[in-house]
């Protein structure tokens, strides 16, 4: 009677309750991803390079890369400083503003070219600073690229990253999807962010600049051919006109293609098997 009631207690306790509640809530959430792979890739992919184009380095360490651009007073980096928040605001509520007219896709796009350009920009400015001091064009050359770079995040990455993953997701799923996006967003942050100085200290001023422009720019070719527009759309039709994008009808192919010929080999190696009735029926005898 002891063993039974605490085998009851311990079935039905809360902790019990908890633990399979979670588990149940852990393989819907697998199950509900699974489903929607694609959008599953493209808010990890958001996630992932709104943090590896290098914004958050570029927004943090602004002093100091003014610094190294040849902003020597406090003051004038202060202000520059400053003036990269305003133009963020600015720039964010000229977006939420105008989304509608202009698009999500035409702005993911436009956004993320401004950033891969500025990024080059900025690499080429610092390349070979640490033997000689930049030169005051390359300065303001690299001034100026800072302030692209920002623009280009409060044009496309800022807003977009979460409007269009809950966007993307039925409701079902949509909380847990955000929350799994916001999960990588701060984790690729945190590597972003104490991969920096160390990286420039390492390898060189322009390298990590380097390292974020290509990131972009394979990402704004990811986005180019993967990513649709998502205004005035419901999650089915997302779904639909992903199903569209050059990049997942290539993907669905090539599957396809993969599929097909380990089937063929399959047929190819049962057919090449002896099959005769006699031989059959000896084995079955034995």
């Amino acid at each position: 009677m002891v063993s039974q009631s605490s085998s009851f207690e311990s079935q039905y306790s809360p902790k019990a309750s908890i633990f399979s509640s979670c588990k149940d809530s852990f393989f819907q959430f697998e199950h509900e991803i699974e489903t929607h792979r694609q959008q599953a890739v493209i808010a990890i992919f958001l996630s992932v390079v709104q943090q590896f184009c290098g914004h958050p380095n570029v927004l943090n360490y602004a002093p100091e890369i003014f610094k190294q651009a040849g902003l020597a007073s406090p003051q004038s980096s202060l202000g520059a400083t400053l003036l990269i928040g305003v133009i963020k605001f600015i720039v964010t509520c000229a977006v939420i503003w105008k989304i509608e007219f202009l698009g999500r896709r035409f702005l993911l796009l436009s956004g993320m070219s401004t950033i891969a350009v500025s990024l080059i920009m900025l690499s080429i400015s610092f390349f070979g600073t640490e033997e000689r001091q930049m030169g005051s064009f390359w300065g303001y050359v690299a001034t100026l690229s800072v302030f692209g770079v920002i623009l280009g995040y409060a044009a496309s990455f800022g807003p977009l990253t979460w409007l269009l993953t809950s966007e993307m997701f039925p409701a079902a799923v949509r909380g847990r999807a955000l929350g799994a996006s916001t999960l990588v967003s701060y984790l690729s942050a945190s590597l972003v962010s104490y991969t920096f100085l160390s990286g420039q200290q390492l390898f060189g001023p322009c390298v990590p600049f380097v390292m974020y422009s290509i990131i972009t720019s394979v990402g704004l070719a990811f986005a180019c051919l993967a990513i649709p527009d998502t205004g005035d759309r419901s999650p089915e039709e997302i779904e639909a006109d992903i199903q569209d994008m050059w990049w997942w009808k290539k993907t669905a192919r090539n599957a396809t293609d993969l599929v097909g010929t380990d089937g063929h080999n399959a047929m190819s190696t049962y057919a090449s098997m002896d099959h005769s009735p006699g031989q059959s029926e000896r084995k079955i005898i034995v």
